[in-house]
């Protein structure tokens, strides 16, 4: 192992030499575990030790803190370690007749209806969106909508199965919009699924219309992240646990109409990820940098760091996402906008890269 510090130009820089990432024993792990594995707390802990010396390695070393959660995830895949759990587990979820790469095993598959009725039995565990914005346009103000949307959607289950999350979209806010019956109908939706045990109810933020294009577009009830976390705050004060499906692309095309930046809309999230059960995500570009890494030591003492390797460092979509939910909660993976399966496989591999896991469910309602 080498490490340097060399002078370029009139800055100094730590330069690492050494290749830690992707390998199957860095830091000579297995001569250090061969000759410690004696000692009662490192008995059959070989990857466990491994960790612990790539965290020490990364966050106080050569500051690639960004590596840690995608080799949580890769200690985990490979079975180097027990008493760890994949980081950001998603569950894929397919749709438009695409299909995933080997890394995304995927079990369940994405229904929208506009009534709430299935034509027929899905061929596996499903999960059903229902656009309120057609036959139910007024579902969410008015109580006897809501009522007779339910009983459709109970039906249906009663034929085909429940599904594992029931979206809805939710309501366009219009002059004469009424925030209370809304939160009635939340109530009322909650209420008549409640006997769906297994099943989880989800808003989903935004609308799109696409029969709407050549018009002005309608602002959406949850149309910036201070509309989902107001919501939040209401529905817990009224005791309604119903769940949000966040439509990545809405939310942050609608941030220019907010007094948050793209990285504090994240930071926000976290105040309500454990609601969050769908993630609609599209393939946002990538922004790769090979430059130093900045790290402040301390207010008299920086640094810049340098690595012969050149691993790129993420200031992107994914890299945010990651860090906002960074917890064990599965969530269900939903694509949008993919013209392809290589676009698809692009997505998987960004989502890799900063940290998530994939996992297929099983039969269980996660």
């Amino acid at each position: 192992m080498k490490y340097e510090r060399e002078l370029y130009g009139e800055r100094l820089y730590y330069v690492n030499n050494y290749n830690y990432r992707y390998n199957n024993n860095p830091f000579d792990i297995d001569r250090i575990y061969g000759d410690n594995k004696h000692r009662p707390f490192l008995e059959n802990k070989r990857g466990e030790l491994e960790m612990m010396v790539m965290h020490e390695w990364l966050f106080t070393m050569v500051y690639d803190d960004d590596y840690w959660p995608e080799y949580v995830n890769l200690c985990v895949s490979r079975g180097r370690v027990n008493i760890v759990g994949n980081v950001n587990a998603l569950l894929p979820v397919s749709g438009s007749g695409l299909n995933y790469p080997e890394d995304a095993s995927c079990l369940t598959e994405h229904i929208i209806t506009t009534d709430g009725v299935l034509k027929k039995k899905p061929e596996k565990p499903y999960i059903l969106r229902v656009e309120v914005s057609q036959t139910y346009a007024g579902v969410w103000q008015n109580s006897e909508e809501m009522t007779s949307l339910t009983n459709a959607l109970n039906a249906s289950f009663k034929e085909f199965g429940v599904p594992k999350v029931l979206e809805l979209t939710a309501p366009v806010k219009t002059a004469s919009f009424d925030e209370e019956i809304f939160i009635l109908c939340c109530s009322i939706l909650e209420k008549k699924m409640k006997k769906n045990t297994q099943m989880k109810v989800a808003i989903v933020n935004g609308l799109e219309n696409k029969m709407l294009k050549q018009k002005p577009k309608p602002i959406s009830y949850l149309n910036t992240i201070e509309d989902l976390i107001k919501l939040k705050v209401q529905l817990r004060e009224r005791k309604i646990p119903l769940r949000f499906s966040i439509d990545f692309p809405a939310l942050l095309g609608s941030k220019r109409s907010s007094s948050y930046s793209q990285s504090e809309v994240f930071g926000a999230l976290t105040e309500i990820k454990n609601s969050i059960v769908c993630l609609n995500i599209t393939n946002f570009k990538t922004q790769e940098s090979y430059g130093p890494r900045y790290k402040q030591i301390s207010k008299e003492l920086d640094a810049y760091y340098l690595h012969k390797f050149k691993h790129p460092t993420y200031d992107d979509f994914y890299t945010m996402l990651s860090a906002a939910f960074n917890d064990n909660q599965k969530r269900y993976l939903i694509p949008k906008g993919m013209a392809n399966d290589a676009e698809l496989e692009e997505l998987v591999d960004n989502l890799l890269r900063s940290g998530f896991a994939f996992c297929d469910g099983g039969g269980q309602h996660e």
